[in-house]
C-alpha cells in the first residue's frame, strides 16, 4: 500500500469532541496544529473560542494566513460553582456570531467552529442555547449535553440552558450587533496604538550607551509554542 502524504494524514484528524451542531456550525475541544488541515477542508470561516485566555500564537497565525476570522471577544469562565460562572452576556455575544445573517439573508460568519478547552461545558451550554432557538425539547437538549459532558456534567450548565430565553435573545440581536462592532473597533484601535509605542521605545533604547557584556549576561528568551 503506497504511503500517504502528511497532508492526507492531517485531513482525518478532527479536534477532540468534534461534531456538527447544524449545517455550517461545528463544535469541538481546543483545536491543535495537527487539526489545521482538517479545518481548512471544512472551509471554516470563523473560529469562536469561549476561553478567556490569549489565543496560542501558532493557531492565531494559522487563522491570519488562511483568512479565518478569529473572534477573541467571547471568552468566559466556565460554571465552577461557587467560584466561577459563565458570563451570560458574553455567551450571547458568541451566539450572535453563530446566528447573525447579512443583507442577503445568508449567515455572515458560517461555516464556524465553536470551542472551549474540552468541548464539553461552555461549548455544550452554547450548543444548548442553539437547540432552544431551534425549538428542541429540554429533555433532548439535556441528553445531547450529557453525551458530551459525562461523566463530569455540571448542573449549573443545564440550569443556564434552561433559563436561556430565545425570544429575548432574538429581540436583542441589534443590540449585540452594535456591541460586537464597538468591541471589534476597540480591538483594532488598541493594536494599532501599540505599534508606534514600541517603535519609540526601540529608538530610545538605541540611544542608550551600550555596556560591553550586558547582552551576553542576559538570559536568552526561548518562545515555546504548544499546539
Amino acid at each position: 500500500m503506497p504511503g500517504r502524504s502528511l497532508i492526507e494524514e492531517d485531513l482525518v484528524l478532527p479536534p477532540e469532541n468534534f461534531s456538527m451542531i447544524e449545517p455550517g456550525v461545528y463544535r469541538s475541544a481546543f483545536p491543535r496544529g495537527k487539526n489545521q488541515s482538517f479545518l481548512l477542508r471544512l472551509g471554516i470561516k470563523t473560529i469562536i473560542p469561549l476561553v478567556p485566555e490569549e489565543y496560542p500564537v501558532a493557531m492565531a497565525d494559522f487563522c491570519a494566513r488562511n483568512n479565518i476570522k478569529l473572534v477573541d471577544i467571547c471568552g468566559t469562565d466556565g460554571n465552577k460553582w461557587p467560584f466561577k460562572e459563565i458570563d451570560e452576556e458574553v455567551l450571547k455575544r458568541a451566539l450572535f456570531y453563530v446566528m447573525h445573517t447579512n443583507d442577503k439573508q445568508g449567515y455572515e460568519y458560517r461555516p464556524c467552529l465553536i470551542h472551549c478547552n474540552k468541548g464539553k461545558h461552555r461549548t455544550g451550554s452554547l450548543a444548548g442555547c442553539i437547540r432552544k432557538l431551534r425549538n428542541w425539547s429540554m429533555s433532548s437538549i439535556v441528553t445531547e449535553y450529557l453525551s458530551f459532558a459525562n461523566p463530569k456534567a455540571r448542573l449549573e450548565d443545564q440550569r443556564f440552558i434552561d433559563t436561556f430565553d430565545p425570544l429575548e435573545f432574538t429581540s436583542s440581536m441589534n443590540k449585540y450587533h452594535d456591541e460586537v462592532l464597538a468591541l471589534e473597533k476597540m480591538k483594532v484601535v488598541a493594536v494599532t496604538s501599540i505599534i508606534p509605542t514600541k517603535k519609540v521605545e526601540k529608538e530610545r533604547d538605541s540611544d542608550k550607551p551600550q555596556i560591553p557584556g550586558d547582552e551576553a549576561d542576559k538570559p536568552s528568551k526561548l518562545l515555546s509554542i504548544k499546539d
